[in-house]
């Protein structure tokens, strides 16, 4: 699940929020440019959008390992069509819940 429960008052985090986009922490330039860099490679087509495969590939490559409903489930969470893409905002979401992820699991280790 992408969204942890820390919304609004009455929102469990169960169910996607499509219609408010979240305000994710500044990433460096340089972190910024490293994922539109993999995003741009992973982008075979040049449409400016990837794939459930792409993104579980491109996923891999960061080093995520991530398994196919695992993907399926995230792309659900950004993905207001359902259409099994995402473009490179929704992929930056991703990118960013994971990353909050891995520092929650490192600080829960830690205690």
């Amino acid at each position: 699940m992408l969204r942890g429960g820390g919304g609004p008052p009455g929102d469990s985090g169960l169910t996607p929020n499509r219609s408010k986009r979240r305000v994710r922490p500044e990433l460096s330039d340089d972190q910024k440019q490293e994922l539109r860099e993999a995003f741009d490679l992973f982008d075979a087509d040049k449409k400016g959008s990837i794939d459930l495969h792409e993104l579980k590939v491109l996923m891999r490559a960061l080093g995520f390992q991530v398994k196919k409903p695992e993907v399926v489930k995230m792309v659900h969470e950004v993905d207001p069509h359902n259409e099994g893409i995402v473009n490179f905002d929704q992929f930056m979401d991703i990118s960013e819940c994971l990353r909050m992820c891995i520092v929650s699991a490192r600080r829960q280790r830690a205690t």
